[in-house]
């Protein structure tokens, strides 16, 4: 039996995942964005500051991971760290100016890809792929590790 066969689901989901990625890589490559970066700087975007252990924690990448997204956003001068005076030895990130511009290009450009996905399905096939996307994640965090 051919292995596609096998896989239908899974390779639907990664035919979906690569042309999305594909699609998000060529509009944020004008921005000077990597599709990893956009979960941090629309996260920053909705909270004021955030440390590297909550943003690893809210978008579910490993710790190690933020912190190289994060000196390359900072590179970029799109975030700054900053200390709290309460605690000056945790590190906190936070959008600079250019950050909040780039944060809200991002998320305009994100948001037109979403209606373009979704703008030819009915009200009832868009609450149906919610509906089976999030039982898609519930089965996923069911999976041991």
């Amino acid at each position: 039996m051919e292995y596609k066969e096998d896989l239908k689901y899974l390779n639907l989901i990664f035919e979906l995942s690569k042309k999305i990625f594909s699609l998000l890589y060529s509009k944020l490559e004008k921005l000077n964005l990597h599709p990893g970066q956009p979960p941090i700087l629309l996260l920053l975007l909705k909270n004021n500051f955030l440390s590297l252990n909550e943003i690893s924690k809210k978008i579910h990448v490993k710790a190690s991971t933020v912190t190289v997204i994060i000196k390359k956003l900072e590179k970029n001068k799109l975030v700054k760290k900053i200390s709290k005076e309460e605690d000056k030895r945790v590190l906190y990130v936070q959008l600079t100016e250019k950050g909040k511009e780039i944060s809200l290009k991002t998320y305009d450009i994100i948001k037109n890809i979403e209606e373009e996905i979704i703008n030819s399905f009915t009200e009832e096939e868009r609450e149906n792929l919610k509906y089976l996307f999030n039982k898609i994640i519930l089965s996923l965090n069911n999976i041991k590790i």
